[in-house]
């Protein structure tokens, strides 16, 4: 039997995919309802350029992320939140020192020598992310194909990424805290050979010089040239120092962010305060960010709108040099502080060469420091001319920016005690100012007819203006250190300079949004750009794209029950790039110290051109992209996504060539140079992304994010002139048809075993050493051949050996993945939340400077190296000292796979019930904890002690992050 309820009561259907109803019951025993699909995800609403779509009304390439998204990843910048989160976007973090930023790519490298940098449009004006707070921003929706940027021209070549703050919402205010604390640290940095695995690494190499066992560790000290009665007593002590531990230190990681939003149907306004403070893992390096946002909304009348929108930023930078990459070319034995605690400079008594790695921790050693105000203001007016048919927004973008560098080095730094410097006090200071102003009017046309027809016509002018102050100061021979950079004219050196640059920007561009029915759909655009950079100023940038809803089609009614969304996107569009030097179309002249003229009454100085030979025929790079797209939802859009497949063709590349020396020289052995567009390069790809709700319930559910992207760089063709040949290219590392960013050198198959001693012989080397690809062919054991191009073959064997030089180098990958990839689960069970992100970047070659210290006093201690009883294929023999007469022992050594995949964040939260939130008047209440970067997977197992982002710096390693927190709103 059906249970009875009330006559009054409210039956509740819900379905994944269709709308929630609540029907009354009215003592009915039998209900009929109607499931209606959700069209939420299809009518959110995606910020375009100048202007705002449904996502069903898409015509290009265009990806979104929500606040939601960003903030689970605990960082200062946006965009390192955005790792993976994004089909075609490759982002990496270019270190781990505090306040360093990120690479950002998207969709391949397009050009050679220009910049390819996205642009970033804040609320409606060009701007910087890393002057804004996430937790400030709404939404952050990515432009990627030539359809969707064309229409803001040069400026968004490289792909356009809007960014919408949060506003206020009429008739609610709200106010929101957001807090973390938390620290970093773990990252992995090898440590240099110590104890006994560094005295088995010295008679190893011993060995294998002299074919003895050192008899003691004087002997074995003096083979290796070092002074035994220094050096014995510490090792005799067990004084070895652990440079690694006694540099890297537990940074702290905290931020505090406050907001409110509210108004009335009159005014709305919001205003935010933040504040991030980053530790590095390195002492004296961290970082300060303070941020404000704030804004209004101003309805005069029933057709005036007026408001702005602006920001202020500060930050506090102090940075210092790494010298960890020394401690693999120390001997790991010392007392790095005295009796009292202090730093001793030389750590090993009576080893003046050896500096502590500590020396400029020292107070008032040295000291850089960096800091940056920026503020910007954006006011705007909004007309309605014709209502709900034609608006005006004319909108004006300023920005201003501060920044001045700092930076003092005592006579006794580790630079100087080394000898790589002077030894003299020496302070500079490089203040910069730059302004930035963007005027933009636009005018929006909307009609629809009889809900058949729809159209949009937005005409646009956008005018701006970058000028940009830099000076330099600098002096030497101060007496004291206190000063600083704080009193210049104290010196006895001083140097001055400065430098000034403008560019400006004209632009006018029209396009045209038509639906039929809301299945066939049509946009297109036209863009004129002027850019003062470039000596052919003007150019047209065009673009079009059509949709088809297919699933909206009567003939697919059979396919509803599973078939929510299908859309067929096709767009082609032209973009521009100018982004070079602001003069390098112009010549200039410059006086480089040879051209002193002298009739005997002193020197004078005479000017000559510089280097850098202006073009007057220099033009626009342009790109030309066809992309073909479908999205698509089934299963009551349980499963939704996007497949887009790409194909960029770059033409006039600009590259700075050498001109021919029949013309002159700047110096003896420098040619003169130009800027020249003499290339093409291409780019085709692959994009994925698909979103799943895996399992949703009441009281669990559980939704999976997929982005795919591959993508495939070529570097077309080159003119160099035509005395340009294959070596010349090879020499400025341009090779055709493959990627940009080529590693060239010789390739390593491994180490020279027992049993190949014949072999290794015909290159001169022994079992142990390095063994890499060459052009010659194996014909029997000991005998080799190589064959030229002319057909003439030459043997080789022990008797006439070969000597690997340039000629056996090849191509062994490139810098730039084959694909990356991101995972994101999320899981929800009552208040609980977890949140789990994976990324990936693979297929990448890297030359990691980590794995360059073999043969070092003490390299790394993950260094697998070859021994008769350990006949590995990681590294070579060790040797006190090594010559071969013909090949080197050690090619092709620190070139490996890149590839990784990496749990990027985890993340696990409790959010407190409703009923609690409303008796503590709150809207919403959040506890969090986040580990950022908890395990990382190379490829390579060389690569498995270093985090393989950076490519296996020596440098800054990235760090581990553990932070707990809370959102609050009320």
């Amino acid at each position: 039997m059906y249970p009875k309820y009330p006559p009054h009561s409210v039956l509740t259907i819900s379905y994944v995919g269709y709308v929630t109803q609540e029907i009354p019951v009215d003592g009915r025993s039998v209900i009929d309802v109607t499931l209606k699909e959700s069209r939420e995800m299809l009518d959110e609403v995606v910020v375009v350029g100048y202007g705002t779509v449904k996502k069903r009304d898409l015509t290009g390439a265009v990806a979104s992320v929500k606040s939601g998204d960003l903030t689970m990843t605990p960082v200062a910048s946006a965009t390192e939140a955005l790792e993976g989160r994004v089909a075609g976007l490759d982002i990496t973090r270019e270190s781990g020192q505090a306040g360093s930023g990120t690479k950002i790519l998207l969709r391949g490298n397009r050009s050679l020598t220009a910049g390819q940098d996205p642009l970033f449009v804040i609320d409606g004006i060009p701007g910087s992310i890393d002057n804004l707070n996430p937790n400030d921003i709404q939404s952050i929706d990515i432009l990627k194909d030539a359809s969707s940027t064309a229409i803001y021209g040069s400026a968004g070549a490289n792909g356009v990424i809007m960014i919408t703050t949060k506003q206020a919402e009429e008739g609610k205010v709200q106010v929101d805290l957001d807090t973390y604390f938390g620290w970093n640290g773990f990252a992995k940095y090898p440590k240099a050979l110590s104890g006994d695995a560094w005295l088995d690494y010295l008679k190893e190499g011993y060995y294998a010089t002299t074919g003895n066992q050192a008899s003691d560790l004087t002997q074995l000290f003096n083979g290796y040239g070092y002074n035994a009665d220094v050096i014995r007593p510490y090792v005799e002590q067990g004084k070895w120092i652990d440079w690694v531990d006694e540099t890297l230190q537990t940074g702290t990681q905290q931020n505090y962010s406050v907001s409110i939003r509210g108004g009335n149907e009159r005014f709305k306004g919001n205003f935010s305060l933040g504040y991030n403070r980053t530790e590095g893992i390195y002492r004296d390096d961290k970082s300060d960010l303070y941020t404000s946002r704030f804004g209004m909304d101003l309805k005069i009348n029933k057709w005036l709108t007026a408001g702005m929108q602006g920001g202020l930023t500060f930050r506090d930078v102090d940075n210092r040099s790494t010298r960890l990459n020394r401690t693999f070319s120390y001997v790991p034995v010392g007392d790095v502080y005295d009796a009292e605690g202090n730093i001793n400079i030389y750590p090993v008594d009576g080893l003046q060469d050896q500096v502590s790695l500590l020396a400029d921790e020292r107070e008032g050693v040295y000291k850089k420091n960096s800091k940056t105000f920026a503020f910007t203001a954006n006011p705007y007016l909004d007309v309605t001319i014709l209502p709900e048919m034609l608006t005006f927004r004319t909108i004006l973008g300023t920005s201003v920016s501060s920044s001045r560098t700092g930076e003092f080095k005592s006579n006794d730094t580790f630079m100087m005690l080394t000898g790589s410097e002077t030894a003299i006090r020496k302070a500079s200071l490089d203040p910069t100012l730059s302004y930035n102003y963007t005027w933009e009017n636009i005018l929006n046309f909307r009609k629809s007819w009889n809900n058949t027809h729809n159209l949009g016509l937005t005409l646009i002018t956008s005018w701006a203006y970058n000028q940009k102050e830099k000076h330099t100061a600098y002096n030497e021979g101060f007496l004291y250190d206190k000063f600083l950079w704080y009193s210049l004219s104290s010196g006895t050196n001083p140097s001055v300079s400065s430098s000034y640059t403008q560019t400006k920007r004209m632009s006018y561009a029209a396009r045209v949004n038509y639906d039929y029915l809301g299945r066939y759909l049509f946009t297109a655009s036209v863009r004129q750009d002027g850019v003062s950079q470039l000596y052919n100023h003007w150019d047209t940038f065009p673009a079009a794209a059509l949709a088809w809803r297919i699933s909206d089609e009567p003939f697919m009614e059979s396919t509803r029950n599973w078939l929510n969304n299908l859309k067929l996107r096709v767009g082609y569009g032209v973009s521009g790039n100018p982004n070079v030097d602001a003069y390098v179309s112009r010549t200039e002249v410059t006086s480089n110290g040879l051209d002193n003229i002298n009739f005997g009454s002193g020197p004078i100085t005479s000017s000559v051109l510089s280097q850098a030979v202006g073009n007057v025929e220099m033009g626009w790079e342009k790109s030309y992209n066809w992309n073909i797209g479908v999205d698509f939802g089934i299963i009551n859009n349980r499963i939704d996504g996007a497949l887009e497949f790409y194909d960029t063709d770059t033409k006039d590349v600009l590259y700075s060539r050498n001109l021919p020396s029949t013309g002159g020289l700047f110096k003896p052995k420098n040619p003169y140079k130009m800027v020249c567009n003499v290339a093409r390069m291409r780019n085709t790809g692959f994009e994925m992304t698909i979103n799943s709700r895996n399992i949703v319930t009441k009281d669990f559910q559980w939704t999976t994010t997929l982005t795919f992207a591959a993508n495939k760089e070529r570097v077309k063709s080159i003119d160099l002139g035509s005395g340009t040949t294959v070596d010349n290219l090879v020499s400025l590392g341009l090779f055709m048809d493959n990627p940009k960013d080529m590693i060239y050198n010789y390739r390593k198959l491994g180490i020279w075993q027992k049993g190949e001693e014949a072999d290794a012989a015909v290159f001169g080397l022994l079992p142990g050493d390095s063994k890499v690809n060459t052009r010659l062919v194996k014909v029997s054991d000991g005998l080799w051949t190589l064959t030229e191009e002319d057909g003439t073959v030459t043997e080789y064997t022990a008797e006439n050996p070969y000597q690997i030089g340039e000629k056996d180098k090849e191509l062994i990958g490139h810098k730039s993945p084959s694909w990356t990839a991101g995972l994101n689960n999320s899981f929800y069970y009552k208040g609980f939340d977890l949140n789990v992100f994976i990324t990936a970047r693979w297929g990448q070659t890297v030359q990691s400077p980590i794995l360059g210290y073999f043969g070092r006093v003490a390299m790394p201690d993950f260094y697998d190296y070859w021994t008769e009883s350990n006949p590995t294929n990681d590294f070579p023999r060790p040797y006190m000292s090594r010559s071969t007469s013909h090949s080197a022992s050690n090619l092709g050594l620190g070139i490996v796979d890149g590839s990784y995949w990496k749990i990027k964040t985890i993340s696990l939260g409790y959010t407190l019930p409703k009923n609690v939130l409303d008796k503590a008047g709150m809207s919403r209440c959040r506890f969090y904890g986040t580990i950022s970067n908890p395990f990382v997977f190379a490829k390579d197992k060389l690569l498995r002690d270093v985090d393989p982002e950076t490519g296996g710096t020596d440098g800054f390693p990235l760090y581990k992050q553990i932070v707990f927190g809370i959102n609050l709103s009320f």
